[in-house]
């Protein structure tokens, strides 16, 4: 059995261990961009993403009359496409560019 070694707890006011946790978050970033990057390369990587920004309800009004739960229902979906949204224009914006020109039929 491996013995897992606990590491310390995170102190911000290390200044090495602030910059330890930018620089990994700026690695993830960069990572997660070149995977969507190469996803959204692809026609159907596009066309995929584009029906799971329809399905979260991006394009369409949240409020349901009458059933609050439902419209935070839909808020919630919205929210998560809201989030894609943003990933897509940050790391590929002339690909999200291309997603929009291939489906504004719709």
């Amino acid at each position: 059995m491996s013995e897992s070694v606990a590491k310390p707890p995170f102190d911000p006011g290390d200044q090495k261990q602030v910059q330890d946790r930018a620089r990994q978050a700026k690695d993830r970033q960069r990572e997660s961009d070149q995977a969507i990057k190469a996803f959204m390369s692809h026609q159907a990587g596009r066309a995929w993403v584009w029906e799971q920004l329809s399905a979260c309800g991006l394009f369409r009004l949240s409020a349901r009359a009458g059933d609050a739960h439902m419209t935070y229902f839909y808020e919630g979906e919205r929210n998560f496409g809201l989030r894609l949204l943003v990933q897509l224009q940050r790391a590929c914006p002339e690909l999200y560019a291309t997603m929009a020109q291939e489906n504004a039929g719709e």
